[in-house]
């Protein structure tokens, strides 16, 4: 698998929730929509491992 320095996969923000399902954790949820009866839905924007951003920080014992 790519692992390109600067990425998602090995910042510490990332987290790998399913096969197919990640999330960056550097902010706090965002709101997705509200239901009928007043509920806010919330979740950590999805990513995936290749991507990048401002915010990288690696990960402690990251292996690249």
């Amino acid at each position: 698998m790519l692992e390109l320095e600067g990425t998602c996969k090995i910042c510490k923000y990332w987290e790998k929730l399913f096969e197919d399902e990640n999330a960056c954790r550097r902010f706090p949820p965002q709101i997705v929509y509200e239901t009928d009866l007043g509920k806010i839905i919330t979740r950590f924007p999805k990513t995936r491992y290749y991507e990048c951003c401002g915010e990288y920080k690696e990960k402690v014992n990251a292996t690249k």
